[in-house]
């Protein structure tokens, strides 16, 4: 049951601009441009129970940012651009395996989830390249910028679909049960 609520509650979201004609004059990606069709799709679902629907518009909305993300990562444009597809993909993700969690198709909300997590988890994990250099000066001192203290401005959202990652996945990887498990052998 928590599942169909968490699937309606996005779907919902997507749907719930009004009229499919308001919806789809308001969606616009200056970073990704190639993702507003696949938007505009996603949001003409008008039946926010139609899981497979919003399973299909949402496929294609990933797919539209997996290439933006490659574009990007070709373009050396990691922080924003990058980091930024990375985020939405992940999104997307994650309303892609809660649909398929509610077809039963467990393998490949199990594939949503670990690609959502993987994407999110790279913004988390990343830090800028230091870059060096030296003042010409008397005493020689080096000066280092960027140092590894910056994080990513998409590091909270990365997080925190990094955690929603984590527990769509625990949901579908059942505990070990250690009644049923082997007894390892004894020597």
């Amino acid at each position: 049951m928590q599942r169909i609520c968490g699937i309606l509650i996005c779907a919902i979201i997507f749907c719930a601009s009004g009229s499919v004609a308001g919806a789809q004059a308001k969606v616009a990606d200056t970073v990704c441009p190639s993702a507003v069709p696949p938007l505009k799709s996603l949001g003409a679902v008008t039946d926010p129970t139609d899981v497979v629907k919003i399973a299909d518009a949402a496929r294609g909305v990933v797919r539209a940012y997996a290439d933006c993300i490659v574009e990007a990562r070709s373009d050396g444009a990691v922080e924003p651009n990058m980091h930024y597809d990375e985020i939405r993909a992940a999104q997307y993700d994650i309303l892609l395996g809660r649909a398929l969690m509610v077809q039963k198709d467990y393998d490949g909300a199990h594939a949503a989830f670990a690609d959502a997590r993987k994407l999110s988890g790279d913004v988390v994990d990343w830090v800028p390249q230091p870059i060096g250099y030296n003042m010409n000066n008397k005493l020689g001192s080096g000066t280092v910028k960027n140092s590894g203290y910056t994080k990513s401005q998409y590091y909270d959202s990365a997080a925190d679909i990094v955690k929603a990652a984590d527990t769509e996945l625990a949901k579908l990887e059942p505990a070990t049960d250690k009644k049923q498990a082997p007894a390892s052998p004894s020597p």
